[in-house]
């Protein structure tokens, strides 16, 4: 092993030459003891070797200070800005010579010194071994620097966790508000206080009157996995991917570790997972009965292990996601809790059991607009917890170059006033402790620039916070860089897409090429919103498109991405909010992204051919789009604006709905697995 006093081999090569030992700067002085039954229980914060442990009347040392674990949690830091009393299994930080404090207290979190451990039985650190290190230790204006960057991204981490705790707690009422209350055709929670008439009570509680309980099995087919154990070999037999309980967590699927397992080929169909099953598990703790998740967009072939029921819901009935919030809601835990069967180690349920699942059951659309509310708020924790993981690793990546000088902090003229500036070395890195962006990543802002929407048809006020939530939502997408030559490139691929319905799955991922964002998020209440676009920066380098799921049909999502991309592509001016309410949509800029839309998806030459020809039946419509390349209902689409009869082309088989493809898309967006 190393010399300690080098750390090689703990914290990796120190890059510069200014080290001294830390028992230079501070010595390590033991706590006092204070048993728990002596402390008064209010005063002065109480420390021990894992933080605080209690209050009490009297100091035993002034504050701010810093508490390094001696016995049991070694080398653990805490800070105190009170006065404060150590106890027998901690030290207290002594300074012998000016430095500063809070940059020793982030110097001693980032060494690791739980490594020093050097007893055999309760762990324990020398104070001996913590003093014989060689650290890097800047001058002090410097270490002051370092410490003001340290702390702002630490506030900055508080404060992004704070919000995510809240989230996670508003989850959970709004999963029992959605799940009892349900929305009404406005997309309103129904409020059982003032419209009693609304609700009955039922064996579930008070529901919506519209509202049905089915049997899971009346609404799904329940089906049992394949058996492990079985040795079988042959011609017959194929060995394929399986998902078990470890696979199946609550509301995801983790497919870190997939095992395979080898079956006879005339059973793969009968134990193979179809895109929109729910995968629910049959045992394991009492706690995770019944938790599923939803198979969505995996390629190849993967079975279902006997631990794993796989529930298929029947189609226009049941909506997959809606089956998986109903089962990890707390009604959901209850029922599997209750009818769980517990051994000594393990707790299970049988096929029969979830079979007769009650299932709160409203229409498939109210499923669907339950299902969105929950996947666009599941879009606001995601990239909250992605900005957290973010902020995270900036942070041990700042620890590492600033406390080990890889990254030198200048020092500003009031810095070398004080005699420092013969520290600096000349080939430094400048950084701002009071503009923290410098050293977090190019990421998009929380909220789009204010002047950057612009609705498609209708909009109020309400629609600002809607394009605020389409900004937070694409946080973390990875796209090229944009430019108008960028998006001319990928206009071919995209068309290409529209030639059937699981095309707009893809939509996303052409666009990244062009360095466009994408996101679906279902409209405001009360607004008229069909689309958006807008930057997240005053440089317009950044562009964002967002759709609502307003009148879900193919043609319609066509028509409103084309012309969301037409304002992107034309240079049109963003409109100020506060001109949404009054913005007119036969303005020019609309009039002219209406038309660059309608010339993409048919080229306007042939389709004034089209329409002098001397009929336009439905075969005709379908011959053209064929030739086109196009799906029937994009054409159908034109041809009822261009003639107002509907009644022609609005048949599903002409112009079918996507919704089902568009929720699909939006959980994609989301992130969930």
């Amino acid at each position: 092993m190393p010399p300690r006093s080098s750390w090689t081999g703990f914290c990796g090569s120190w890059v510069m030459s200014e080290h001294k030992p830390l028992g230079g700067l501070f010595t390590l002085d033991y706590g006092l003891a204070l048993p728990a039954e002596q402390r008064s229980g209010h005063g002065y914060p109480v420390f021990g070797s894992s933080g605080q442990v209690g209050h009490h009347r009297d100091l035993a040392v002034r504050g701010p200070g810093i508490i390094v674990g001696r016995k049991g949690t070694v080398g653990s830091v805490t800070w105190s800005d009170d006065s404060f009393w150590p106890i027998d299994t901690a030290y207290f930080v002594r300074p012998t010579t000016a430095l500063s404090l809070r940059w020793l207290y982030w110097l001693l979190k980032f060494l690791p010194l739980s490594n020093l451990d050097t007893s055999t039985g309760v762990p324990g650190l020398n104070r001996k071994d913590v003093a014989e290190i060689s650290a890097f230790i800047p001058p002090l204006p410097e270490q002051r620097r370092i410490s003001e960057i340290l702390d702002t991204l630490d506030r900055t981490i508080e404060a992004t966790q704070r919000i995510i705790e809240k989230l996670q707690a508003t989850r959970q009422g709004l999963l029992h508000d959605l799940l009892t209350r349900g929305l009404d055709e406005n997309g309103q929670l129904r409020d059982p206080e003032r419209n009693p008439e609304l609700f009955h009570e039922t064996e579930l509680g008070l529901l919506p009157r519209e509202w049905e309980i089915q049997p899971l099995d009346t609404i799904a087919t329940v089906s049992a996995g394949v058996t492990l154990g079985k040795n079988l070999s042959g011609s017959g037999t194929i060995e394929l991917p399986y998902l078990r309980v470890a696979n199946v967590q609550d509301g995801y699927l983790d497919l870190g570790e997939v095992k395979t397992i080898r079956v006879l080929a005339k059973d793969i169909d009968r134990y193979a997972l179809q895109d929109g099953d729910v995968l629910m598990n049959e045992g394991g703790d009492l706690d995770k009965l019944g938790r599923g998740a939803v198979w969505r967009n995996h390629e190849g072939t993967f079975l279902h292990q006997n631990h794993v029921f796989k529930v298929r819901p029947q189609p226009h009935a049941l909506v997959s996601e809606f089956l998986a919030f109903i089962g990890a809601s707390p009604y959901g835990k209850r029922y599997f809790m209750g009818i769980g069967k517990q051994t000594t180690n393990l707790a299970s349920i049988n096929s029969t059991q979830l079979k007769a699942f009650p299932v709160p059951l409203p229409s498939f659309q109210e499923q669907e607009a339950i299902v969105s509310k929950l996947l666009t708020f599941a879009i606001k924790l995601k990239a909250e917890e992605a900005r957290l993981s973010k902020l995270q690793a900036l942070k041990r990546g700042l620890m590492e170059d600033l406390l080990n000088g890889r990254v030198r902090v200048p020092l500003v003229e009031s810095d070398v006033e004080e005699g420092h500036a013969d520290r600096v070395p000349e080939s430094s890195v400048s950084v701002n402790p009071t503009d923290l962006p410098q050293y977090i990543p190019p990421q998009p802002p929380i909220a789009a620039h204010a002047p950057m929407y612009r609705a498609a048809t209708g909009a109020q006020t309400k629609l600002t916070e809607w394009t605020q939530a389409l900004a937070q939502a694409v946080q973390g997408q990875q796209v090229g860089r944009y430019s108008p030559e960028a998006l001319d490139a990928v206009l071919p691929e995209l068309l290409a897409l529209t030639t059937d319905r699981r095309g707009v799955l893809q939509v996303p991922e052409v666009l990244a090429k062009a360095g466009i964002r994408f996101m679906l998020l279902p409209h405001p209440s009360g607004s008229r919103a069909n689309g958006a676009a807008f930057y997240l920066d005053e440089e317009h380098t950044q562009p964002v498109v967002g759709l609502s799921l307003r009148y879900p049909y193919l043609d319609v999502f066509w028509f409103n991405l084309l012309h969301e991309l037409a304002h992107i592509r034309l240079g049109h001016q963003p409109v100020p909010d506060e001109s949404l309410e009054h913005y007119d949509q036969q303005s020019p800029d609309e009039q002219a992204a209406n038309q660059w839309a309608q010339d993409k998806l048919i080229p306007p030459r042939m389709w004034q051919a089209f329409m002098n020809s001397e009929e336009q039946s439905i075969p005709k419509m379908r011959s053209f789009a064929k030739k086109l390349n196009r799906h029937l209902s994009i054409v159908a689409g034109r041809y009822g604006h261009a003639t107002n009869d509907w009644s022609r082309v609005n048949p599903p088989n002409i112009r079918p709905g996507v919704q089902s493809e568009l929720l699909e898309l939006q959980k994609r967006l989301v992130g969930d697995d």
